[in-house]
């Protein structure tokens, strides 16, 4: 199944982290193993596809294959893999794929990045989430009959992306 740049654009992530579409997947979890991140075996969010270990998931980007020399996942000192904003399209592969993915025996994350322009571009955004449309759970207390109380929310995720040519 391909995932194009509109919807990777427009659903609601947690940090704005492309991992979080991968866990939308059938048979795809986080594994808590109980070990946290370190630089020996990275910091990113570790995926069981179909119950096989992370180091068994291969992640391709542009063509190439990403993972260290110990399999272990790509991603930088946050956790995060990469931003939804530098990704086209992704497509996750967690069962049946073909010889080309011969690395992998539990999943292949399979990502085409935004190509660049001959002119300058660039965008910003800020995703706001707040206690404004939200109802009120059984254990809130309740205000008057007719404006319950609820707990106050605000949730900010703003930033930005810039490209150009290269020179």
């Amino acid at each position: 199944y391909l995932v194009d740049d509109r919807t990777i654009r427009e659903l609601p992530l947690n940090g704005r982290d492309i991992t979080q579409l991968i866990l939308l997947n059938p048979g795809v979890v986080q594994n808590h193993n109980g070990r946290s991140g370190s630089a020996e075996i990275g910091f990113a969010t570790r995926l069981s596809v179909s119950g096989m270990r992370g180091e068994d998931n291969a992640y391709v980007l542009d063509g190439s294959y990403i993972n260290d020399y110990f399999r272990h996942v790509p991603a930088g000192p946050t956790g995060a893999l990469t931003g939804v904003e530098t990704v086209r399209e992704f497509q996750m592969l967690t069962s049946t794929f073909s010889a080309q993915y011969g690395r992998a025996i539990g999943g292949v994350f399979n990502a085409i990045s935004k190509s660049g322009a001959n002119e300058w571009h660039g965008d910003g955004y800020d995703f706001l989430r707040n206690s404004a449309l939200d109802a009120r759970n059984f254990f809130d207390r309740k205000g008057s009959p007719s404006a319950p109380r609820l707990p106050p929310f605000r949730r900010n995720q703003f930033g930005g992306t810039a490209g150009g040519p290269m020179i």
